[in-house]
């Protein structure tokens, strides 16, 4: 979703046409092969296929074009995560929050002057993640190019916007941040092995650059039972040179802390930020709060065989998190946008069954008088556990099974035929196909060519009028069950 606001419409489309070049098993293409793939003419196709291979060279220094026209797609060079990165950058949403940050006194008749942009452009490209910023409580104001609300989730915004284009290049290679962050270059924790320096660096940027402009971290009264180790001595003297406010300085420091402490997924138990975790938590009476209906709804989605470690690692993040949503309150901001880039890749049928029952238990929980607090952010807690228990979670019983539609034919006895063998295979579920609920099946049996939208995101096996094999049917199914197996692990 987060990349839907800030790439435009056109962008999206050369995202879409890159990801069909990015799955095919083709390394030579032809443009009258994308045109039934693509929801585009072939003219349209011709013209983004042209700007691509601009791109790629600026990009990838390899064009996607021979010098004859034909598309040559080289995988191991070219690649989705990359490419997206490219446009964001060259994006107007981008380049707008980038000057606004650095260039602060600027007003929108600066940024079109300089960017040789029109202020109705930027209005038009803008207003989608505007509405959307408008529901975290955040509110950007185009004309005088200023953002403002919660000053901890417009830092969280810039990180997630500038990290994910770039690693924070642009900003950190800002001279003005060089000059006041070099006491920063050697800078490292004893706790610190897995902490990102790179990103802890961008963070440094950001509030360098927002409270340049006298937008400081509120005192956070939440904060005040955190356990926080002792800090380097360089940034202690960065946050303190920031504002003559020991109150603010603090709350700078904390959150800063609690951004690179607390805030992360953590993916070992070697990480020593785990230990510190763990201490944090215990003393935290809204984690002692939360109820054993809710742990055992947990345990009772995970998989029995998880070795202990993961069960350890899975808990602690899964405290943090509730930890997170009562430190932010009425908007858990960096959850938020997590989610907004995060997607249940494996298994979405799976995601969505987890997520509904822990919508249902966590709704039962906001009755109780100590976990009400959950209210407020129901969706989004329930969403952030879905995506975190994913990975750990046995499959469902109606997961295990695959799911076959086989289409009803006037050759009726080779369909109650096929119908009873397959009824006979233990991981087999047949059904009689319905044709509102194909994205429901892993694979269709049909004994003519069903039309191309029902068949493209689902396995088709014709029965060619009885001259089919029963081995190839069966050696499909199993195939199929492998291959879904693999998606819910």
């Amino acid at each position: 979703m987060f990349m839907d606001l800030c790439l435009s419409d056109h962008d999206k489309e050369k995202m879409q046409l890159f990801k069909i070049l990015a799955n095919s098993s083709l390394t030579h293409l032809s443009i009258h092969s994308l045109v039934d793939r693509l929801p585009f003419s072939y003219t349209k196709i011709q013209n983004l296929l042209t700007e691509i291979n601009l791109d790629f060279i600026i990009c990838y220094r390899q064009p996607l074009l021979t010098n004859k026209g034909q598309i040559d797609f080289c995988e191991t060079l070219f690649d989705v995560g990359s490419y997206q990165a490219y446009l964001l950058h060259q994006s107007t949403v981008y380049q707008f929050f980038l000057s606004m940050l650095l260039y602060p006194d600027d007003l929108l008749v600066d940024y079109c002057e300089q960017n040789d942009i029109s202020r109705s452009t930027v209005h038009r490209k803008l207003t989608p993640l505007k509405r959307y910023l408008k529901t975290l409580n955040l509110n950007l104001n185009l004309e005088r190019m200023c953002f403002s609300g919660s000053e901890a989730a417009i830092r969280a915004f810039y990180l997630q916007l500038f990290w994910l284009t770039n690693g924070g290049q642009d900003v950190l290679e800002f001279p003005y941040v060089q000059e006041n962050l070099a006491a920063t270059n050697d800078w490292s924790e004893n706790w610190g092995a897995n902490v990102c320096y790179q990103q802890g660096r961008l963070a440094l940027a950001i509030t360098l650059l927002r409270s340049k402009s006298g937008n400081f971290i509120k005192d956070n009264q939440r904060c005040k039972d955190y356990l926080f180790p002792t800090v380097a001595s360089q940034i202690h003297s960065f946050f303190m040179a920031l504002t003559p406010d020991t109150i603010i300085a603090k709350a700078e420091l904390n959150y800063f802390y609690y951004s690179i402490l607390y805030q992360p997924i953590y993916l070992s138990l070697d990480d020593p930020r785990v230990s510190l975790a763990r201490q944090n938590l215990a003393q935290l009476d809204c984690i002692r709060q939360l109820p054993h209906s809710l742990l055992d709804c947990v345990r009772g989605l995970l998989r029995d065989d998880l070795h202990p470690h993961e069960l350890e690692l899975f808990w602690v993040n899964f405290y943090n998190l509730f930890a997170t949503v009562q430190l932010w309150s009425n908007t858990p901001v960096p959850l938020i946008l997590r989610n907004s880039i995060a997607a249940p890749r494996r298994n979405p049928k799976l995601a969505t069954q987890i997520q509904r029952q822990l919508a249902k238990t966590l709704q039962q929980l906001t009755r109780q008088k100590k976990t009400a607090w959950l209210s407020e952010n129901l969706l989004i807690i329930a969403q952030s556990l879905t995506y975190l228990i994913l990975p750990f979670a046995k499959p469902t019983a109606t997961n295990e099974l695959l799911r076959v539609g086989i289409q009803d034919d006037p050759n009726s006895f080779l369909i109650q035929d096929v119908l009873r063998f397959c009824q006979n295979l233990p991981f087999v579920k047949i059904e009689l196909f319905n044709s509102k609920a194909f994205s429901d099946y892993d694979l269709i049996v049909s004994n003519n060519n069903l039309a191309k939208e029902t068949t493209e995101n689902c396995q088709l096996f014709s029965l060619q009028n009885g001259n089919f094999s029963y081995a190839n049917l069966l050696s499909l199914l199993e195939k199929q069950q492998l291959t879904k197996m693999a998606a819910n692990c």
